[in-house]
């Protein structure tokens, strides 16, 4: 089953290869290379270490009242240029974050200083095209990726929302039908709202309650 899983888990690294008008055959799967590396893990018990424990108690009101924001009306959207991937001192501790879906989208740590400040939220322009990861430390990252901060001030819950919204637009989305600076501005976000504001503490809630 340890086999299995990674030889799941790397089919599905590929599946931006695939769309409707280019469908996976059994011979393009067949030559698929995998590498199946020699682990001891017990994966049960590894589930039951990463399942929470406490299920959700927030009562979600299903009546409450909702507005749709643009993405650039609630967070500032930059995008930079950096040294190439290659080309890049290693060994460091800065994280260098690509388009990869995998481990936060960090492919390398290096000995660079970063272009990005940390306690912000990262979303693939290109590569896995509408992944979003939370970054935490300060890093490095290209143009591959737009950096979303909040206007109002720093709020990691109100982050982690928004992040959770735009991810599920990523179906829209593939390697071939990139998202744009102007798709990813004028995406429309539902948030719950108190008194004509962006009720924060409701999302707090939701967040911090949130299964896993």
């Amino acid at each position: 089953i340890e086999q299995l899983f990674q030889v799941a888990f790397q089919i599905r690294l590929t599946k931006w290869k695939y769309k409707y008008g280019r469908q996976i055959t059994p011979k393009r799967l067949e030559e698929q290379e995998i590498i199946i590396e020699k682990i001891n893990v017990n994966y049960e018990d590894m589930i039951k270490s990463l399942t929470p424990k406490v299920k959700p108690t927030i009562d979600i009101k299903e009546n409450k009242k909702i507005k749709k924001f643009r993405v650039e009306d609630i967070c500032l959207i930059k995008k930079k240029t950096a040294i190439p991937q290659n080309a890049i001192s290693l060994g460091g501790k800065v994280p260098y974050v690509t388009t990869s879906s995998m481990n936060n989208g960090v492919s390398e740590f290096a000995d660079e200083d970063p272009n990005f400040k940390g306690k912000c939220i990262s979303v693939a322009m290109n590569g896995s095209v509408g992944e979003v990861f939370f970054q935490v430390d300060d890093f490095i990252t290209s143009g591959d990726n737009a950096v979303l901060t909040l206007k109002a001030g720093y709020n990691p819950y109100l982050l982690f929302f928004i992040g959770s919204l735009i991810r599920k637009h990523k179906w829209r989305y593939n390697y071939y039908r990139k998202m744009s600076l102007d798709k990813l501005k004028n995406l429309k976000l539902p948030m719950p709202m108190k008194d004509d504001k962006i009720d924060e503490d409701y999302i707090k809630e939701i967040v911090r309650d949130s299964y896993g």
